[in-house]
């Protein structure tokens, strides 16, 4: 037993290491594009305490942890009535697409990219488009600011990603979808948080497929492996072989007295008399 979860944890271990060659090395770059940033401040809703210690500073500046301070306080006042006034001005350009400004059942007013939304959840009865169309645009803005040659922070995914969350679970409560909708809302967070975990919280990038595939195939062989050891290594009797019994051997379990066998304990002999015994030895005449 404790060879094959050995075998499946290795199996795992190697499956992580490999998935995780598909992904972007950090820039190691010390300054973030200012623009970017606060679009993702905005658009998400991230306080100052929470991007405290993830400097924007602006390309060639020593980065000082209060900027992005300064930029979370200011934030709501950009946003003003034109809610895509808070985009880089060259963000169309840089992306290829203008994103559009959708309102909510709540009447709030939301950015997002027309043409994305949620792939890895299917089609469901909860309407979570608009909630993964913000994402998508979210993670544009990491793509974005990668692409102007100043990455933003993990702070920036993980308050793409909490956003996320959040609108998932309001949504949730708008359609009352109840224990079945939060389940699924859930499960899709976990998978977010365990891909932007496996990459760092960088910048989300296309990745080649080989490293998963492999990964998948290594797994299902140790799992097949493990399973035909251990079925190998069992014993006759656990695999269910039981030797053949001798002829007229009842099996095991059934009563003598259904097998045909006697129940009765044999008579002892009793001792013949002194007399008997004496005329057992006397010979018979011998016949002329």
């Amino acid at each position: 037993m404790g060879i094959r979860i050995g075998r499946l944890l290795g199996a795992l271990l190697l499956s992580l290491t490999l998935s995780a060659a598909g992904t972007a090395p950090p820039s190691g770059r010390s300054t973030e594009n200012a623009a970017a940033a606060r679009a993702v401040i905005v658009l998400t809703g991230a306080t100052p305490d929470s991007i405290t210690g993830s400097p924007v500073t602006t390309h060639g500046e020593p980065p000082t942890a209060p900027d992005n301070r300064d930029v979370a306080n200011g934030a709501p006042a950009l946003a003003g009535g034109d809610l895509a006034g808070v985009l880089p001005a060259d963000f169309a350009a840089v992306m290829g697409y203008v994103p559009q400004m959708v309102t909510g059942e709540d009447g709030a007013v939301h950015l997002i990219d027309a043409d994305g939304g949620c792939s890895w959840l299917g089609n469901t009865s909860y309407g979570f488009d608009r909630a993964c169309q913000s994402h998508d645009l979210g993670y544009d803005l990491l793509r974005y600011a990668a692409d102007r040659g100043d990455e933003l922070g993990s702070w920036a995914r993980r308050a793409v990603d909490d956003r996320l969350s959040a609108d998932l679970r309001a949504r949730c409560d708008e359609v009352d979808g109840g224990a079945a909708c939060r389940a699924l809302a859930g499960a899709a967070q976990a998978a977010v948080t365990v891909n932007s975990w496996r990459q760092g919280y960088g910048v989300p990038r296309e990745e080649q497929p080989w490293p998963y595939l492999l990964a998948a195939a290594l797994v299902v062989v140790a799992s097949v492996a493990s399973l035909a050891g251990g079925r190998r290594n069992r014993t006759p009797r656990e695999l269910g072989f039981r030797p053949p019994r001798p002829a007229g051997t009842p099996a095991a379990g059934v009563p003598d007295r259904l097998a045909g066998h006697s129940t009765r304990r044999p008579r002892r002999a009793g001792r013949l008399p002194s007399d008997a015994s004496r005329s057992l030895w006397v010979r018979s005449p011998r016949r002329t």
